[in-house]
């Protein structure tokens, strides 16, 4: 149920893609796509629904491993 609304950005191998989802909600997805650690992240809020590759707790919120993506959805705003 998107509104069919999002941003997003990319750095390098960063990426960051924020979607509206039907009932207000946000859906998040950070990924980095290269070799090296991405050390600040920019955190997006809620809970994370699916991480691939070595992330969260041990590394902090704000860390991405290489070849590694976190997808999150947070309440309304």
């Amino acid at each position: 149920g998107t509104r069919h609304e999002g941003t997003f950005s990319v750095d390098g191998g960063h990426l960051c893609v924020d979607w509206s989802l039907g009932d207000g909600a946000r859906l998040h997805l950070r990924a980095n796509f290269s070799a090296e650690d991405w050390t600040q992240v920019p955190a997006p809020p809620g809970v994370v629904i699916w991480a691939e590759g070595p992330t969260g707790a041990k590394r902090g919120r704000n860390h991405l491993a290489p070849w590694s993506a976190s997808w999150t959805v947070g309440s309304r705003p």
